[in-house]
Parts: structure tokens; sequence; C-alpha cells
């Protein structure tokens, strides 16, 4: 009961710029906590995202706005739907069309879109009037996509779906890899998930079979791994398709940071890349490290461990965000 008191105490205290930052519930409302576990940007907002590129989507009374790390409302509540800064600009939408504003705020492409996707490797996805085309952070139109579904770029190739199948343009809306697969994933350490027939393996950038497939499910190479399932469990292969971590757990994700998130049990821990259970399966729920730390959840809360399992930041929080910066 003391930790929570101060808790409530730390939300009237602000933040300062250089200091890393996580999202944090306490009954229905959101601020920011320090690596410490204090608030440090009040508990005000009805949502709050994690920061990227200095400033984080907040939400109050139903309107997005952007704050900076010492909690100053760099952007106004004035957007129907926000999202994160990516390439120095953010999606953003208002009255059903979308735009990019940069982080002063300004509209550097206009509220003109149907919809549209963040930027990634200099272009991103837009639609109007039905058409779809990528556009440059000036918002010109560089080339039109005539297919029924169209992602962003990965590592210099897009997915897109014509009627049934998957495949890849590149960079000037060449056809680079033919629409074959059932489902096609995003390029990742230059191999892609695709699935064949109920079957998942990966491609490499050729459109050559790199792993075949022979896999229930896949996740994306990270850190020179895949998580993969056979049979109803999971384990993880290297880029050669050797397993090297076995099928022993219910659920599997990607390395971040050299630690991998896996279930067994209804219990969730985490492996190194040897395979061993650094941090047993003890928690109810789990994320991804960030900056040294992952957040978990335990009796309904949640909380932070570092990368040896020890619990730093006690689980008494409602919802959690990363610290990303």
């Amino acid at each position: 009961m003391a930790f929570v008191s101060c808790l409530l105490v730390a939300c009237k205290g602000g933040g300062d710029s250089n200091q890393s930052l996580a999202p944090a519930e306490i009954n229905g409302k959101w601020g920011y906590i320090n690596r410490e576990g204090d608030i440090k940007v009040k508990c005000i907002y009805n949502w709050a995202g994690n920061f990227s590129e200095g400033l984080a989507v907040v939400v109050k009374d139903g309107k997005y706005g952007y704050i900076n790390k010492a909690g100053k409302l760099e952007i106004p509540f004035e957007f129907d739907k926000g999202g994160d800064f990516h390439e120095g600009v953010a999606l953003v939408q208002q009255g059903g069309k979308y735009g990019y504003v940069d982080k002063t705020g300004e509209l550097v492409i206009p509220l003109i879109y149907d919809f549209a996707l963040d930027f990634s490797e200099g272009m991103a996805k837009a639609v109007h009037n039905g058409k779809s085309f990528f556009i440059n952070n000036e918002g010109k139109q560089l080339f039109s996509c005539d297919y029924d579904i169209v992602q962003n770029f990965s590592e210099g190739l897009a997915r897109v779906k014509r009627e049934t199948k998957w495949g890849y343009i590149d960079t000037r809306g060449n056809l680079e890899i033919p629409c074959v697969f059932d489902y096609a994933g995003d390029f990742s350490e230059d191999l892609s998930k695709v699935e064949v027939n109920n079957m998942r393996g990966f491609i490499d950038k050729t459109g050559k079979f790199a792993v075949p497939c022979n896999y229930d499910y896949v996740r994306n190479f990270t850190e020179g791994f895949a998580p993969v399932e056979l049979n109803g469990k999971m384990g993880f292969i290297n880029k050669a398709g050797e397993l090297v971590i076995p099928f022993d757990y219910d659920v599997t994700y990607n390395f971040v940071d050299g630690l991998a998130r896996v279930k067994k049990d209804d219990k969730c821990g985490y492996v190194d890349v040897l395979g061993k259970l650094v941090v047993p399966c003890i928690y109810f729920g789990n994320a991804d490290f960030s900056n040294g730390l992952a957040a978990v959840k335990m009796a309904g809360k949640w909380g932070f461990i570092d990368k040896t399992g020890k619990l730093v930041i006690p689980c008494v929080y409602d919802n959690v965000g990363r610290f990303t910066e």
C-alpha cells in the first residue's frame, strides 16, 4: 500500500527530455513512468502510446495529440486518430481523411487520403478515390499499384496480393516476385515467411525457397532465428532451417535483445539463443525486451523485469507499454 501511495504522489511530478519513459495505466488513466517506476508524466490521459522520435501520442476526451518527455503538449488534441512518428512524420486522421504531421504539428502532407500507412524506407502507401499508390515525404505520387492489397516496403520489397495470391514489388512498382503464394509476410533479415498449401516456410529476395514450407506456422527471422510451429508445439530454427531450440513450448515469439518470449502451460518466460530458460515460465503475460527491460504480468498487474529476471519495477500497474527511447 505504501508503494501505491508513492505512485499517486509521483503523478504530480514532471519529466525531462533525456530519461527513458514507458506508458503506464493506473485506475483507468495513463501517464509515463521512468525506469525506477516513478510516474514522471501525470496520469491524466485516456490512453498513451510509446515514445517515438521524441514524442508520444496520447488521447484525451476522444482526441489524439502529442507530448514530449517533459509532458508538454507539443501537438494539440485535434485528431480523430494518430500514430507513432516514422521518418520524421506521423500518420493522422481527421474527418475520415488521412494525412501526415511533422513534429511541430504542421500538416506537411494534407488530409486528403481515404487510407494510408506509416512511412517506411522513404515511402508510404496511400489510397485516394479507390486508387492505391506510393507517396514520398513531400506527398508526391511515385507510382500506382494495381493490386487488391498493397503493404509497405520492408528491405526494398513490398508484398502485394492479386486475387488469392501474394507476391512482391520493388521500389519502382515492378513485380519482382510473382504472385504465387497463398500468404506472404514482410522481409526481415533478407528472408520472408510464405505459405503454400497451408504450410509455411521462407523465401529469399529472388523468390527462391531458403527454408521449405514444412511448418504449420512461422514468425519472421530476428537476430538469426525464427519461431516455428509443428503439430501444436513451437521451437526455433536458424537460417539454414536447422532446429536449434526444440519444440518444447506452446507459443514462442521473436528474439529481441538476445531473449525471446515463450509460453508453456499458460505461463510465460524467456529463453536465450542457446535455448536456456533464463526467466522461468511464471508470469501470466509478458512483452518483448526493450532497452533492457520487459513488461510482465502477475496477479492481474504489470511491472518490469531486467534480463536476469529480477523484478525491477513491481507489478502494480493496470497496463503498460515499452521503454522505447
